[in-house]
């Protein structure tokens, strides 16, 4: 996010997608629904990557013109896809078993 190099977009917005699918619309309803599969969430992308940090995923800090350039020679973009499908994957398993139950 923002190229910092701190947790990776994926992550973010796949969390915000759980928070807007099983989050609280009220601040009376409970925060539970939403941990869970955020959770899950977290220990699959770890699982797959071992790290949720964008510098760490791509090796590169974006935050620099030079990071920046070495990121876009080697492609790593194309690792991000990885990542992206991961996550949007999971969130999609996960949601669906919670409509299920």
């Amino acid at each position: 996010m923002a190229r910092q190099g701190n947790t990776c977009g994926a992550i973010t917005g796949s969390l915000m997608a759980i928070g807007l699918a099983r989050g609280r619309r009220t601040r009376t309803e409970p925060r539970e629904p939403a941990y869970e599969p955020g959770a899950e969430l977290l220990r699959r992308f770890l699982a797959a990557f071992g790290t949720l940090h964008c510098r760490e995923l791509t090796g590169c800090d974006l935050s620099t013109p030079e990071g920046y350039a070495h990121f876009e020679q080697t492609h790593q973009n194309d690792r991000c896809v990885l990542y992206l499908e991961l996550a949007a994957r999971t969130v999609v398993d996960l949601l669906s078993d919670q409509t299920e139950t």
